[in-house]
């Protein structure tokens, strides 16, 4: 049997503020298939670093002098670089899928969603350098959260469960338990759904119609191709968009906002 090398993924931190960076070295240092390959402490200078470096991913704060993060996103080349925004801030998760950003961190990041980002972006790497290599990358995490249970409970190879009360998501080898009340909206992009609470960001493999089909229909409600919301959390309706808690801002679908609306309004 022919064993293959692990692949790595070569990181660049790109942030003004020192303590993330520290942050993020100590998460990095833990998984022997990252390795940091620089720091640039604005967007300047990142923007030189990628040039040079040709990192696979970077980790890219939003708000910095000079030029932000998501504009950072809208300069950079179709390389087939990943990025991954981290932000202190909610508000920019949205724009940051939309500008296809691999995955979004609310700092301080956990190591278990340190692990899930990460996982995701080697997923993406071997399947667009076409590695027949495969890992585990849960092995490598060291803290379990209170939320989660051991994978071994799980009987069903989806990743995503749905009770009466809450959403079960398989991620790894452990399951989230999540209150449909705490669940502000789900947003797809590409094969994976993004699922934003209250408290945290969870992503996993999957198709929003899939999500769709199980909700409770008197609280989630689609408003765009790619974006399910709970109309709980609506607090402004601003043009096109819907402007929910925490600062998100959804957009709603123009041929169907004449039907979208008065449900929301109703709820």
């Amino acid at each position: 049997m022919n064993i293959h090398p692990l692949p790595t993924l070569r990181c660049l931190i790109i942030d003004d503020e020192t303590h993330a960076h520290k942050h993020l070295e100590e998460k990095i240092a833990k998984f022997p298939w990252l390795v940091l390959v620089g720091n640039a402490y604005n967007g300047i200078d990142g923007l030189a670093m990628i040039a040079n470096i040709k990192p696979d991913l970077i980790f890219l704060d939003v708000e910095m002098d000079s030029i932000t993060g998501l504009q950072m996103l809208k300069m950079l080349p179709e390389s087939g670089l990943q990025v991954i925004i981290n932000s202190s801030y909610h508000r920019y998760a949205v724009d940051a899928f939309d500008l296809n950003a691999t995955d979004f961190l609310w700092k301080p990041t956990n190591q278990e969603r340190f692990l899930q980002a990460m996982t995701k972006a080697m997923d993406i790497h071997l399947r667009r350098t076409g590695s027949k290599n495969h890992f585990d990358p849960s092995e490598q995490l060291s803290d379990v959260p209170k939320n989660t249970l051991d994978i071994s409970t799980w009987t069903d190879s989806k990743t995503a469960q749905f009770g009466t009360s809450r959403l079960t998501l398989r991620i790894d080898k452990k399951l989230a338990l999540i209150r449909y009340d705490d669940i502000i909206f789900f947003q797809s992009n590409n094969n994976y759904v993004t699922v934003y609470t209250d408290t945290d960001i969870y992503t996993v493999r999957g198709q929003l119609s899939e999500f769709e089909d199980h909700l409770p229909v008197n609280q989630f409600l689609r408003i765009q191709k790619s974006y399910i919301i709970n109309v709980g959390y609506v607090q402004f309706v601003d043009g096109n968009e819907l402007i929910m808690e925490k600062g998100y801002r959804t957009p709603i679908s123009k041929n169907e906002k004449d039907y979208i609306l008065p449900i929301i309004l109703k709820s």
